[in-house]
């Protein structure tokens, strides 16, 4: 995969969101926008003589337009944190208004499923990309 500061919709497809960290969220307000604060997984290497993996991760946030049908079922009883285990979007329709089309969005994790309806999604990092023996950005807590 390339290394972009963003990606949208029309790359949606060549990412991975395997093991990445869910820090946070934002619901909608005024604005019909949720979003997703979350390290992204960049890269996986794996140096074959120890058997082990770094990663190349960067604290990113995901954000929805447009938003409609939200609903989020998580289950943090007895648990802490959030790691995603894969995300898929389907059903392109074009909207009632006919002047977008809408997704259908699903965030799998460890502790439940998100989903959404959106026009649009974009992938944006927050820092430059880091190299990393473990799959949380060390500097997270720092960024804004």
């Amino acid at each position: 995969m390339k290394v972009l500061r963003e990606w949208t919709d029309h790359d949606f497809n060549e990412l991975n969101f395997h093991d990445n960290i869910i820090y946070s969220v934002s619901f909608p307000d005024e604005e019909p926008l949720f979003s997703i604060r979350l390290d992204y997984i960049l890269e996986w290497n794996l140096d074959r003589s120890q058997g082990l993996y770094s990663f190349l991760v960067s604290p990113a946030i995901i954000v929805f337009e447009n938003i409609s049908k939200l609903k989020i079922d998580l289950n943090y009883e007895n648990n802490i944190g959030m790691i995603m285990s894969a995300f898929v979007r389907d059903n392109q329709r074009l909207a009632p208004n006919k002047e977008v089309y809408l997704w259908d969005y699903v965030i799998y994790t460890d502790r439940g499923n998100i989903s959404l309806s959106a026009s649009r999604f974009s992938l944006k990092l927050l820092d430059d990309p880091i190299s990393s023996h473990s799959q949380k950005y060390p500097k997270s807590f720092e960024i804004e």
